[in-house]
């Protein structure tokens, strides 16, 4: 966790596409098209193609709502739209609690991306999956700001990726 009281945004994600390309053999590295892009060159792509619109879509949230949960909870619905639209057909996105081989039971996640195609769910409710740990792919926290003591319960919450806290 020490790792959450750097503040990563002062830090470019070219330093990390070089070490990655730095580490491999450059024929092994060309084999695979291991290659790093970046962030410039990936949002000339996709800028325009989708994130435009919803950039778009969480300013006028945050412009037009002025209930800060109620603002959360539609930015979440706005994510989880536009991932079920986006990702390949085996995954899925949703909101909801993850639990354990142990029975451990995460806090509520924003938003869960995990294995459509494999992936039983435990629970479906009309805003709440719950679904075992093992099919989960990725936990995302939707946050309207972001400070330190946000980043560090975030970290606390996303734990589960690897133990989860029994609450």
């Amino acid at each position: 966790l020490d790792c959450c009281y750097i503040d990563w945004s002062k830090i470019s994600p070219a330093i990390f596409g070089s070490m990655f390309q730095s580490v491999m053999n450059p024929k092994e590295r060309r084999n695979l098209g291991a290659h790093y892009t970046s962030e410039t060159n990936i949002l000339k792509l996709i800028k325009p193609l989708f994130l435009d619109e919803l950039w778009a879509e969480f300013e006028n949230i945050k412009n037009s709502n002025p209930h800060y949960a109620e603002r959360g909870a539609e930015t979440e619905l706005i994510l989880t739209d536009f991932l079920n639209t986006h990702l390949p057909k085996r995954f899925a996105a949703g909101s909801g609690i993850v639990i354990d081989h142990l029975n451990n039971i995460s806090s509520q996640t924003d938003v869960i991306i995990y294995d459509a195609l494999n992936s039983p769910i435990y629970r479906k409710g009309q805003r709440v999956l719950i679904l075992p740990s093992d099919n989960v792919a990725a936990a995302i926290e939707v946050k309207s700001s972001l400070n330190k003591e946000e980043l560090i319960d975030a970290a606390r919450v996303r734990s589960w990726g690897h133990t989860l806290i029994s609450d």
